[in-house]
């Protein structure tokens, strides 16, 4: 238990530390987070390692459109909510300080929000997320490895006030869930790839899973859901890339007229190490054959067929989509006008992306904002991403 101990010590020196005051920033930033100092064995879930890897094709595209769509929106409304008071008039007591537009799990009908102050220590940490991060970089993140690994962890800091001051997110693959001898769970370990060590209390993460059947505490992973498609799709990318880069079809037929004796192996191998060495690669494409008398060069008429990939590329990029609700007009694939881009986008945020805001407001309202003294009252919700389309709407009034 002394590493756990060594923890939570950790998080009393930043509780000590106005967040506002980084005097010895490399210090106090987790161990971690800081620059590698020399390579060690990979330590965390080898499977996770696996799935992150993948993050590259058809899956980077849909996870990066996520990234772009929440990291790049408008920042997140935080505050305090209660009910409407109304006097004996009928009249309301008090108003919302700002105008709440359709939200994600924000204020009922029946209730009033009012804002936090911009220099609230909870708004502030999500500005500012910590000494490394902007805003951007901390939903970027959330999305990349929820993306990848089914589930996201935030490492919260809290002052001695138990107000956050900082937040990290925990790459998935380097945290390893430790338990006491009753199976509870007590802390991660967490270990980067260059060896840095370090565990973090478990009441100190928050978790964000897309929820498994087979177990509680990790996210049921879409590479893992999908992963024939995966496998299929890059077995077919590399494939073509071998059919490209190797030249593995003949091309060409070279006749050796009667003034060449029967070729032994010996000829015939270092015949074939010479024109491979010419002509083998994209590079070296349509060079010119130059044979003496007595050699003839022949075409063979087999050149790379690329319709059978074209089919595989399509129906891949089709299945992936798929598993991450990401429509084709999204990725920029299908033209469109500025009218019919409306279509795809709020079928996107619709089912994808709004369920996950709404998501990520109720986990960090309950875990992040009500945990802290005399916040029992606060709430933490996106705006509602679906664009209504112009056209539509001068077409409904005009109705």
């Amino acid at each position: 238990m002394d590493a756990i101990q060594k923890a939570r010590a950790f998080s009393s020196q930043i509780r000590h530390r106005d967040s506002a005051q980084r005097v010895d920033d490399k210090q106090m930033t987790p161990r971690v987070f800081q620059p590698p100092i020399s390579g060690a064995a990979y330590y965390g879930q080898a499977y996770k390692y696996e799935e992150v890897t993948h993050y590259r094709g058809w899956v980077a595209a849909c996870i990066g459109a996520s990234i772009r769509e929440v990291a790049g929106s408008e920042a997140p409304h935080i505050g305090r909510v209660y009910k409407r008071e109304i006097d004996g008039d009928g009249k309301l007591k008090r108003k919302s300080w700002r105008p709440v537009r359709k939200a994600l799990g924000g204020p009922k009908q029946h209730e009033e929000f009012e804002p936090y102050e911009d220099d609230h220590p909870i708004v502030q940490v999500f500005r500012r997320p910590n000494s490394h991060y902007v805003a951007y970089d901390l939903w970027a993140y959330h999305m990349l490895f929820k993306g990848l690994t089914g589930e996201a962890h935030w490492w919260v800091i809290r002052n001695q006030f138990r107000a956050p001051v900082e937040i990290w997110v925990i790459p998935t693959h380097w945290m390893r869930l430790e338990t006491d001898g009753w199976g509870r769970p007590v802390a991660y370990a967490v270990q980067s790839p260059w060896g840095q060590l370090q565990h973090v209390p478990y009441e100190d993460v928050v978790s964000f899973r897309d929820h498994s059947p087979l177990n509680m505490y990790e996210g049921a992973a879409l590479l893992q859901i999908g992963a024939e498609w995966i496998d299929s799709y890059e077995a077919q990318v590399r494939a073509r890339l071998a059919m490209f880069k190797n030249g593995g079809a003949p091309a060409f037929h070279v006749l050796l007229g009667e003034s060449y004796a029967d070729p032994d192996e010996a000829f015939l191998a270092r015949f074939y190490a010479k024109w491979m060495q010419r002509f083998q690669g994209e590079n070296n494409w349509g060079k010119p054959v130059v044979t003496g008398p007595d050699v003839e060069v022949k075409q063979l008429g087999v050149t790379p067929d690329e319709i059978p990939f074209q089919a595989g590329e399509e129906m891949g990029r089709d299945e992936i989509c798929a598993l991450y609700g990401t429509p084709k007009g999204v990725l920029g694939i299908e033209p469109s006008t500025d009218v019919s881009a409306y279509a795809p986008q709020r079928q996107y945020v619709r089912f994808r992306i709004n369920p996950e805001l709404k998501y990520i407001g109720e986990v960090v309202t309950e875990k992040i904002v009500r945990q802290t003294p005399d916040h029992e009252d606060g709430v933490f919700f996106f705006d509602d991403h679906v664009i209504n389309d112009p056209e539509q709407q001068r077409a409904d009034i005009n109705t």
